[in-house]
Formats: C-alpha cells, structure tokens, sequence
C-alpha cells in the first residue's frame, strides 16, 4: 500500500454533490511550457493484448490540431511496452512518460486489450491494486499558475469512485485530481472534489465518453462531456509549487488503490484551451475514438 490521496469522507460526498460554486484550497495543475509542434506518431503494430510495440493506429489521417503549450500526451494505441518497467510513452515532446510504479510487483501495470472500444480502438485496463502508472517528479508538473485543461478519453468499469488523472498529494493544497464519481465525474482540488453536473455530468459505468475540463489560473473550472457543458465550480488560484506523487489510474481512499477504468487517450495542457481550441480538440478525439 501507498500514498494516501483523498479522504474517503471527502470521496463519499461525490455522490450527491454537482457543479456550482466551491471553496477550495489553493488548487493546482501542470507547468506551462513552451509552445510546441507535435507531429502525429507511426510505427509498428502489434496484436499483443496488453504489451508489445504499439497497437493498431487507427488514426485514418487525423491530427492533433492544437499543441501550444501541451504537457502530456498519452495514447492508448501507441507507445506502450511492457518494458520493463511497463511504460506509457508521452506523445509530447517532453517525456513525460508514465511507468509501473517500482513497488507494484510483476502484475503492478493496466492490460492494454486490442478491440476494447466499439470502433475497435485499443484501451489501457484499470482493474485491482496495484495498477498504477507514475508520472515524473518535480519540477515536471509544479507551475500551475497560467492554468490548465484535461481531455480524457475514458470508461469507468464500475461506480467506485478514482482518479483517471492525479497530480500531488491529497493532504497538499497543490493537488488536482480528475477522475470518476459514484454518479457524476469531477476535480479534486486539495482534498476538496468538485464534480460536474447536470445530465452531461455524469460518468456511467460501460460507457465510453470523452471528459474535459479546463481551470483557469484564477481557479475558475469548467467541465464538458463529448463537447456538451456539464457545469462549472470555483477554486483557488493555482500555484507554482512541487507537486508529488503524479500518477495514473489511482482509487480514493485512505489507501492508494486502483480506479476501475478503461483510458483510451489523455490530453493535458498547461493553461485553458479556447473555446475554439476545445472545439477542435474535441473533433480530434472524436474522430478517433467515436464518441458521442
């Protein structure tokens, strides 16, 4: 067992809670970086279930169409070796590469399945602890102060709550998490979530949507489902400061465990995406992993 992230009181609150306005501690979110230009990848295929080189690409000539300032690119059909360590390839630039966390054991990493979603792309399978990814340690995701914005490509499994996406600790104000709620999905800024609402903010188990959110440096946060708004919620202005641990795939809970999930494709930029940007962002995804 490791690190502690949200409280289960605090977790359990995501049942009933929606989007509005929050009081949060100071929240947080990935560093800016230089504006980037990010050429779409190629390589070898494989037929492996849940390793090899890379999965069928499926991208039929689409093109990320917005790369300023992107901090992580991860794609479920591309870059993913077993290694050791297992490894989920940053798409970016910067390498920020997601790997088996060192104490998970042989069976510490998600079964990448062929054929997982109904076009027939690839997923990353989130099922029992310890599977867990790792992100780098600071200074890799520590300035948060121009914002950021989250598009993932995801579905729960089950209704256990998680975190498809975590940067910092818990019993930090710096920490922002993303992930899926009993009922609807949310961040979680600190210790305090924040969750999406209405009838686009929900994250229903079986089904595969794209989930976005973009949070301002101010702290304002908006969230969106397959391009639909799904509410919004205020936090506090984001902060330059180290943020640690940063994984993939975690559970809530007085232990770290495993969210239940299937990850098809995540996007991270470090500051809030136009709602131009958003568009095109969304038609990108949806294109490739047919979304509603």
């Amino acid at each position: 067992m490791r690190s502690v992230f949200l409280p289960f009181a605090a977790a359990a609150s995501l049942v009933i809670s929606s989007a509005c306005v929050g009081d949060t501690p100071s929240p947080t979110a990935p560093d800016a970086t230089a504006d980037v230009a990010v050429p779409v990848d190629g390589g070898p295929d494989s037929t492996a279930s849940d390793g090899g080189v890379d999965a069928p690409a499926g991208d039929a000539g689409v093109t990320l169409p917005v790369t300023a300032a992107l901090k992580l690119w991860l794609r479920a059909d591309i870059g993913v070796t077993k290694g050791p360590p297992f490894t989920w390839a940053d798409q970016s630039p910067l390498g920020n590469d997601a790997l088996r966390g060192l104490d998970a054991g042989v069976a510490g990493f998600p079964a990448r399945t062929l054929n997982y979603f109904p076009n027939g792309m690839p997923a990353l399978v989130f099922t029992t602890e310890p599977q867990v990814l790792s992100l780098p340690e600071p200074p890799a995701f520590s300035d948060a102060t121009p914002g950021v914005s989250f598009f993932i490509v995801a579905q729960p499994t089950t209704t256990t709550v998680g975190l498809w996406l975590n940067l910092g600790n818990a019993n930090n104000a710096n920490r922002i998490g993303f992930g899926q709620g009993a009922n609807n999905f949310f961040v979680a800024l600190g210790a305090t979530p924040h969750a999406a609402g209405g009838a686009a903010g929900t994250n229903p188990a079986n089904e595969v949507h794209l989930y976005e959110v973009t949070i301002t440096g101010a702290g304002a946060i908006s969230f969106y489902r397959d391009g639909q708004t799904a509410g919004t919620a205020t936090g506090g202005a984001l902060t330059l400061s180290p943020r640690t641990p940063n994984t993939i795939g975690d559970g809530i809970g007085t232990t770290l465990v495993t969210a239940p999930c299937a990850l098809g494709e995540i996007l991270v930029y470090a500051r809030p995406v136009t709602p131009g940007e958003r568009t095109d962002i969304e038609a990108y995804l949806k294109a490739r992993w047919a979304t509603p």
